[in-house]
C-alpha cells in the first residue's frame, strides 16, 4: 500500500491510551458525585425547610400553651429530624459510593480492555521493528502492521506507517544494493574480459595494482606475479628515468597515447603495443590506468602491406584495381606513364576509357563471364593511350575475396605488348621470305650442326628437314 507522508505532532496520539482512561475515570466520577450532591443538596434543603416549618408550628404551638408535654414534642420532634437528615446523609453518601466503585470499575475493566488491545498491537510494532532490524522483509508479524496501517483513526496509525516506511526503506535499499551489486559485476567482468589488457598502477610507486587476464596472458604472468612487479619490469624502450619522466607528464595533461614495447616473462620475446593511459584520482591518491593492445602482428602485417604496396608501385606493368562495379580504385606509375592518364583523371573511371574499340566483343564476354564465377581470366587488349597511340595489352584480371569469402574487387596487371608483337609479326614474316625463298638456305651453330634447312633445301638435296636436322 503507498505511504503518505508522516505529520509530526508534539504529543504522539498513542500516548493517549495512559492518560485517557484515569482522566477519564476522573471525570465520571467528578460528575457523579457532582449530580449527587446537587440531588441530595436539593433534598436536604426541602428536609430542612420541612423541619424549619415543623418547628415554627410546634414552637407557635408552644408559647401560645407553654406545658412541658409540648416542649417534649418539640425535642423529640428535633431529634427525629436530626436522625432523619443523619439516615438520609448516609443513605445519599453510600448511594454516591457506590455509583461512584461501580464506575471506576467499569471504565477500569474497559481501560484493561483497551490496554490490552493496544498492548498486542503495540507488541506487534515491536516484533515488526525487530524483524526489520535484522532485515527480516517476510515475518508474518508485518501483515498485522499492514492492518494496523489500514485504519487511518487508528492511534497506532502512525507508528504503523512508519514500521512500513522503514520495510520499504529497507526494499529499496536492498534494490539499489542489487543493482550496484549487478552494475559492478558487469564492470568486473567487463575488465576481466576485455581483449586488450587493462591495468591500475599506483602513479606514486609504479607498481601494479591491479590487471585483468588480458594482460597477464600477453605478459606471460599470473596475477599475483604481476601484482609483484612494476611497469619498469615489462618495459624495454624506456629506462627507468625515462618511465618516471613520461608518467610525471601524464599527470600534468591527463593522458598520453603512444607506441611502446614490451617484454614477455616466460620466454623474454618482445611484443609491440600501443599504449593508451588516463589517470585518475582515488582516496588523495594518484593512479594511472593504461589499456594497451599487442600490434605485432599489425605492424608485421603493415611492414608486409608497405612491401606488397611498393612492389606494385614500382613495378614496370600497369595495376589496375578495380571495385565490383568496375570503378577504378588505384592504379600505379607504370599505369599513368603507359596511359597517359593521371591517378586523378583514373580514379573513380571505367577502365573502358582505354577501349579502341579494336577489341573483338567475345573478349569482354569471356571476360565476364570468367570474374562473375569468381575465376580469374587472362588475354589480350587492343586499348588506345591519352595520346591516341594504339597499344596491345596481355592483361590477367582476379578476383580479390575479403575476410567473409566474397569478391570485393578485381585486380589487374597489364603488360605493353606492343612492340612483341610488331617483332613476332617481323620475325613471322622474314620466316615465311626465308622458307620460301629459291635458294637453299641452311642455318647451323658453331658446331657446324644444322638448326634449319628451307624447302629449297628440301627440294634440292632430296633430304627431308627432319633428315637434315642435327
Amino acid at each position: 500500500m503507498p505511504l503518505t507522508t508522516l505529520r509530526s505532532s508534539r504529543v504522539p496520539p498513542y500516548l493517549l491510551i495512559f492518560f485517557l482512561p484515569v482522566a477519564l475515570i476522573a471525570l465520571i466520577a467528578v460528575v457523579i458525585s457532582v449530580a449527587s450532591f446537587h440531588r441530595f443538596q436539593q433534598e436536604h434543603r426541602a428536609v430542612v425547610e420541612q423541619q424549619v416549618h415543623d418547628i415554627e408550628s410546634i414552637i407557635t404551638t408552644v408559647l401560645a400553651e407553654p406545658n412541658h408535654d409540648r416542649v417534649q414534642i418539640v425535642a423529640a420532634t428535633s431529634a427525629h429530624y436530626a436522625a432523619t437528615q443523619l439516615q438520609t446523609f448516609e443513605h445519599y453518601a453510600f448511594r454516591i459510593a457506590i455509583l461512584s466503585g461501580i464506575t471506576m470499575i467499569a471504565v477500569l475493566l474497559l481501560w484493561l480492555a483497551i490496554t490490552r488491545y493496544l498492548a498486542r498491537r503495540l507488541s506487534s510494532l515491536s516484533v515488526a521493528v525487530q524483524a526489520l532490524a535484522v532485515e527480516n522483509l517476510d515475518a508474518p508479524v508485518l501483515n498485522e502492521v499492514r492492518s494496523i496501517a489500514c485504519n487511518p483513526h487508528g492511534v497506532l496509525h502512525p507508528m504503523a506507517l512508519a514500521v512500513l516506511a522503514l520495510q520499504d526503506a529497507i526494499v529499496e535499499r536492498r534494490r539499489a544494493e542489487a543493482d550496484k551489486s549487478d552494475a559492478q559485476a558487469l564492470i568486473d567482468a567487463v575488465f576481466e574480459h576485455a581483449p586488450d589488457a587493462i591495468e591500475l598502477v599506483d602513479a606514486a610507486t609504479l607498481r601494479f595494482v591491479t590487471a585483468n587476464a588480458a594482460s597477464c596472458q600477453m605478459l606471460g604472468y599470473t596475477r599475483e606475479e604481476m601484482l609483484a612487479l612494476t611497469l619498469i619490469d615489462t618495459q624495454t624502450a624506456m629506462n627507468p628515468e625515462q618511465l618516471a619522466a613520461i608518467s610525471r607528464q601524464i599527470l600534468a595533461t591527463g593522458s598520453a597515447h603512444f607506441e611502446n614495447r614490451h617484454r614477455r616473462n616466460k620466454d623474454g620475446s618482445l611484443i609491440d603495443v600501443k599504449v593508451h593511459v588516463r589517470t585518475i584520482r582515488q582516496n588523495d591518491r594518484d593512479y594511472l590506468v593504461g589499456i594497451w593492445r599487442d600490434i605485432t602482428a599489425e605492424k608485421a602485417a603493415a611492414a608486409e602491406i608497405r612491401k606488397l604496396s611498393l612492389a606494385v608501385e614500382q613495378s614496370p606493368n600497369a595495376v589496375v584495381i578495380t571495385d565490383l562495379a568496375a570503378r577504378i580504385e588505384y592504379v600505379n606509375d607504370a599505369f599513368v606513364s603507359a596511359t597517359g592518364y593521371s591517378r586523378e583523371e583514373a580514379l573513380g573511371q571505367n577502365p573502358r576509357l582505354l577501349r579502341s574499340g579494336k577489341t573483338p566483343a567475345t573478349t569482354y564476354q569471356s571476360l565476364w563471364r570468367a570474374l562473375t564465377a569468381g575465376e580469374s581470366w587472362k588475354g589480350e587488349f587492343i586499348n588506345c593511350t591519352k595520346d591516341g597511340r594504339e597499344v596491345i595489352e596481355a592483361a590477367a584480371i582476379v578476383p580479390v575475396r575479403g575476410a567473409d569469402g566474397k569478391v570485393c574487387n578485381y585486380v589487374a596487371v597489364k603488360e605493353d605488348i606492343t612492340e612483341r608483337r610488331r617483332t613476332e609479326d617481323q620475325l613471322r614474316k622474314l620466316s615465311l621470305a626465308v622458307d620460301q625463298s629459291m635458294e637453299s638456305i641452311v642455318i647451323t651453330n658453331l658446331d657446324a650442326r644444322i638448326e634449319y634447312v628451307n624447302q629449297a633445301f628440301v627440294r634440292n638435296t632430296g633430304y627431308s628437314c627432319e633428315e637434315a636436322l642435327g
